[in-house]
């Protein structure tokens, strides 16, 4: 998390004391870029996110992530991450993840609500964020 923090990054991969991977980048594009390029790599790893909601609670297991350590993390993350016996701390705990105007539910937890399937819930967020770039 100090890295983090310090280095004013959104997400982080550690494993066996090295960082794997890292962004500064803000919302899931980042954790997703991480699986697909550095799958094996981040497997088995500590993920230190500045945000959790269950669309990233999903990916975490989806990754085999093996602690996650949240700025702010919601009760839904939670119960991915317990229900998985993913080990978690945080910042701070909030009832749900919203947008980034602060108006509606964050797009990417309104696609993986009706799933609480990991490989289900990174094809429903790797599709969307296709979608998003080609703007459509």
């Amino acid at each position: 998390m100090n890295r983090l923090n310090q280095n004013n990054l959104s997400i982080v991969f550690v494993r066996k004391g090295k960082i794997i991977f890292e962004s500064n980048k803000n919302g899931l594009s980042p954790f997703i870029q991480s699986i697909n390029k550095h799958f094996q790599d981040i497997k088995e790893s500590i993920l230190a996110d500045k945000v959790v909601g269950k669309a990233a609670a999903l990916l975490a297991v989806y990754a085999k992530i093996n602690s996650v350590f949240a700025s702010i993390l919601s009760l839904e993350a939670a119960k991915i991450l317990e229900y998985n016996r993913i080990p978690y701390k945080y910042d701070k705990m909030v009832d749900r993840i919203v947008n980034r105007q602060g108006t509606d539910l964050c797009p990417f937890e309104k696609k993986v609500s009706a799933t609480s399937n990991p490989t289900e819930a990174f094809q429903c967020i790797e599709e969307m964020m296709r979608l998003l770039e080609t703007g459509q």
